[in-house]
């Protein structure tokens, strides 16, 4: 389903999932999408990027190595 520009690819429980975005400055990027908020999924992920890593690593994959807790 599309909404407000963007396509959900997976949802990942606790209402988080993660988003294609097909309009706008940031169109092909894959974002995470949260209550508590928006943002790039591990440096910015184009589709492929983002789907390439997903298949490698399946439901182990970490989208936010890049994003360390501080």
């Amino acid at each position: 389903m599309m909404d407000n520009g963007t396509l959900e690819l997976i949802d990942i429980g606790c209402c988080q999932t993660f988003q294609l975005v097909v309009t706008g400055p940031c169109r092909g990027e894959v974002w995470h999408f949260s209550e508590m908020g928006v943002q790039p999924c591990c440096q910015r992920q184009d589709f492929l990027g983002w789907f390439e890593k997903w298949l490698d690593e399946g439901d182990s994959v970490d989208y936010f190595a890049e994003y360390p807790y501080e």
